[in-house]
């Protein structure tokens, strides 16, 4: 396993956050963001990536420093690493990343599409689908054997959670969850909202699940 050729964390360290955890100035802020424009692809991807990381690690209150998170190279095994390494308490630790999006939801406002759903145009289902695709895709990977222990974090980053109309279901099928996660290769399995900067709930191999 490698690291990615480019490195998110010295970017930041060059435009975001200073090492003091103060806000920087305005301009540096200014400077950061027109700088991000100019990446390449790729390369803003694991940005976008590192950056969700860092605000899921203070939420889940992980203790995990910037200079310690390494987003990995695909390429550099097979099967390939989860997205990145860091540095938690208990030692070296891998984290496989899942963007969530809501699809059909993403095009209306997050009032107008509760109301569709009170009104039935707009079913559960496809708000529960775009989650459920995601654990299938995650749970059934491969990833290199070395890279353990490792965590899941699946994300909302452009768009609402509907967590109100999503917890019932979850805590629903919260056992069927549980089976599905220990038969992967994680130790533990996170929800978060990026937009919201909360948690949402944590299967883990030890406790029992934390729906919040």
């Amino acid at each position: 396993m490698k690291p990615e050729k480019w490195n998110p964390g010295r970017f930041w360290d060059l435009y975001g956050l200073q090492p003091n955890g103060l806000q920087p100035s305005p301009a540096r802020l200014l400077a950061y963001q027109a700088h991000r424009e100019l990446l390449a692809k790729r390369d803003l991807k694991l940005l976008r990536e590192w950056e969700i990381f860092r605000k899921f690690c203070q939420a889940a209150e992980l203790g995990v420093e910037p200079e310690d998170v390494v987003m990995l190279d695909p390429s550099s095994s097979r099967p390939a690493p989860p997205d990145l390494k860091c540095q938690l308490a208990a030692g070296p630790h891998f984290f496989e990343l899942g963007e969530i999006v809501q699809q059909n939801a993403a095009r209306v406002s997050a009032s107008l599409a509760r109301r569709l759903i009170a009104g039935g145009r707009m079913p559960l289902v496809r708000i529960w689908d775009p989650l459920e695709k995601m654990l299938t895709k995650k749970l059934k990977k491969t990833y290199d054997p070395e890279a353990r222990p490792a965590s899941l974090v699946l994300y909302y980053a452009n768009g609402p959670s509907f967590w109100e109309l999503l917890r019932p279901l979850i805590a629903e099928r919260a056992a069927d969850i549980q089976i599905r996660f220990e038969l992967s290769v994680f130790d533990s399995m996170w929800l978060f909202d990026a937009t919201t900067g909360g948690v949402l709930f944590c299967f883990s191999r030890s406790l029992a699940p934390v729906i919040n």
